[in-house]
């Protein structure tokens, strides 16, 4: 926890695998997510979502492993 910044108590988080958007009862919302074979572009819930290109990927080619 001091290596963090934090004074709060740092614990290991198990048996999280098999959870699902089901298990999160504070998260309700399932919107439909559509994307566009044509031009790629994606919808959530209707509305188009865009994301300007970035000058620069991190931990791309250079840092795949197989």
């Amino acid at each position: 926890a001091a290596a963090l910044g934090t004074a709060r108590r740092v614990i290991a988080v198990t048996g999280t695998r098999g959870l699902t958007r089901a298990d999160l009862v504070a998260n309700t919302a399932v919107p439909a997510i559509e994307v566009d074979p044509a031009d790629g572009t994606v919808t959530l819930g209707g509305r188009v979502l865009a994301a300007e290109p970035v000058d620069e990927v991190r931990l791309s080619r250079r840092y795949l492993l197989s």
